[in-house]
C-alpha cells in the first residue's frame, strides 16, 4: 500500500505534537528506560520493554528492588533496581492529557499511569 504525501505529513505533524506533549509531561520513552508507576503515595519501578513507533503506547515490566546502602525506612528510602524480563508486560497507552495510562482505564485515571524517565520504589511509612 502506497502512502500519500498528505498521510506522511499528517503522521509527522502528529508525531511532533506527541513528542512536544511528552517533553512537557515525561521523558521520551525508549526501550530499557526506567519508568515509575504510582498507587496513592506509593511508587513502583518498571522497565520499558517496547515502544510503539508513533509513541502511542509502551509496554512495561515491573522491576525488583532491594534496599541500598544508607537505607532507612522513615528517612532515606534508597534502592537498587534490576529488571525482571520473565514477568508479563503491561500495556500503557498515551492519552490526550500526556500521560501513559494502563490500557482500558479511563483517560483521567492518573492513578493507573506510569511516567517514563526514571524508576523509583517508595513506600509511604505513614500508612
Amino acid at each position: 500500500m502506497k502512502k500519500s504525501k498528505n498521510f506522511s505529513k499528517g503522521f509527522q505533524k502528529g508525531l511532533l505534537n506527541t513528542i512536544l506533549l511528552l517533553r512537557a509531561k515525561n521523558a521520551i520513552p525508549e526501550v530499557g528506560m526506567g519508568a515509575t508507576g504510582g498507587a496513592g503515595s506509593d511508587c513502583y519501578p518498571y522497565t520499558i520493554c517496547e515502544v510503539a513507533d508513533d509513541l502511542s503506547y509502551i509496554m512495561v515490566q515491573p522491576d525488583d528492588h532491594k534496599p541500598a546502602k544508607g537505607f532507612e525506612y522513615y528517612g532515606n528510602q534508597v534502592y537498587t533496581y534490576s529488571p525482571r524480563p520473565d514477568t508479563t508486560p503491561s500495556k500503557y497507552t498515551l492519552r490526550k492529557n500526556g500521560y501513559y495510562i494502563i490500557e482500558g482505564a479511563p483517560k483521567k485515571a492518573y492513578w493507573c499511569s506510569v511516567h517514563p524517565g526514571h524508576r523509583r520504589y517508595y513506600r509511604d511509612p505513614s500508612f
